[in-house]
């Protein structure tokens, strides 16, 4: 399995690639927005991306560039935006797609990563999902 990391912040990424490594990843790693979307490895698995990448939403245009490439690429979002903020948006990014909220304890960063793997084994549905927030 392969995982493309993409995070700016260099002891993150180091705490991260030790995570993936340990859980049976090969992991290619991106320090910048240009480099994520140069770095895309063939039989990629997942990509764990910093949504404020490079100080501002560029983990959003990653995630776009990623999808053109791979539609259903499980994607899992790694932000300090709480999920009621206007930058931490994920709709229109497709899916799979999970949130892992930092500063945290990146341990439940494995189980994430099972779950957006395996959701993405499955077909997309006839809707795009949305929170229970947009719901009218």
């Amino acid at each position: 399995m392969i995982a493309l990391l993409v995070e700016d912040e260099a002891l993150i990424s180091l705490a991260l690639q030790d995570l993936l490594e340990a859980e049976g990843f090969e992991t290619v790693v991106a320090y910048t927005e240009a480099e994520a979307t140069q770095a895309v490895p063939d039989g990629l698995t997942v990509a764990i991306v910093n949504l404020a990448l490079d100080v501002e939403l560029g983990g959003k245009r990653v995630i776009r560039h990623l999808r053109e490439r791979i539609p259903h690429l499980p994607v899992v979002v790694v932000t300090g935006y709480d999920s009621t903020t206007p930058e931490a948006d994920l709709r229109g990014l497709g899916g799979p797609t999970v949130r892992f909220l930092k500063p945290a304890d990146f341990g439940g960063l494995a189980a994430a990563l099972r779950g957006v793997i395996e959701a993405g084994k499955s077909p997309p549905g006839p809707h795009p999902r949305r929170r229970r927030t947009d719901q009218a």
